[in-house]
């Protein structure tokens, strides 16, 4: 909540929202406006649906050779635009062990 403030006539106040969104999906953003003017008090609020959805798409594949599984992640862009991807890191279960086996150079622009 932002703290009270006094708006002289043409005044805006920008404010900025940040908060996790767990899953891909339709979310809603409630404003709420209380304000006094005059000694008279009102309240009104405002919803602004928006789509949430998962900027990458992941799939895996696992082999079984003896007693070795072998995993392959691909993680694949699934927005409109460029993202760059910071990091990554693979958990195992517990119990098992992972070992990186290829290393994927960056590709650093397109043809």
């Amino acid at each position: 909540a932002l703290a009270s403030k006094n708006l002289a006539a043409g005044e805006s106040v920008d404010a900025l929202v940040e908060h996790p969104l767990g899953t891909a999906g339709t979310y809603a953003l409630t404003c709420i406006v209380s304000y006094s003017c005059n000694g008279e008090q009102g309240q009104f609020r405002r919803a602004y649906r928006f789509p949430a959805l998962a900027p990458f798409a992941v799939s895996q594949r696992v082999v079984q050779m003896d007693r070795q599984l072998l995993v392959e992640c691909l993680v694949e862009n699934s927005t409109e635009g460029s993202i760059f991807l910071s990091s990554w890191r693979l958990d195992c279960a517990e119990g098992l062990q992972s070992e990186l086996l290829t290393e994927i150079d960056p590709i650093i622009g397109s043809s």
